[in-house]
């Protein structure tokens, strides 16, 4: 029986979601992220990733959580838009809109 489903689900077509679906999603994720870091800096525990990276630039500088997030993400804002402007041989070429 456990099988059966297994196959079931295997051959199963993903369900295409509208825009709004989207947006809904990327929002309630979005506060459970901040819901998660809020209560782990509320608590003074460091979080693994950037958010502890931010963590530790935040207790040692003073600076805004905000802000110290921002900047360690840096890299990960920037380098994703370089790689696509100017596309190697070996890479596929940006889509096209």
């Amino acid at each position: 029986m456990a099988s059966n489903a297994f196959a079931v689900l295997l051959n199963s077509s993903a369900d295409r979601h509208s825009p709004l679906d989207d947006a809904q999603g990327i929002v309630a994720g979005s506060m459970l992220a901040v819901l998660g870091v809020s209560l782990l800096s509320g608590a003074g525990l460091l979080a693994g990733g950037t958010a502890g990276l931010a963590f530790l630039a935040h207790y040692a500088t003073g600076f805004s959580f905000g802000l110290c997030f921002f900047v360690v993400n840096l890299p990960s804002i920037i380098s994703p838009s370089a790689v696509w402007v100017s596309p190697s041989p070996s890479r596929p070429s940006p889509p096209s809109r």
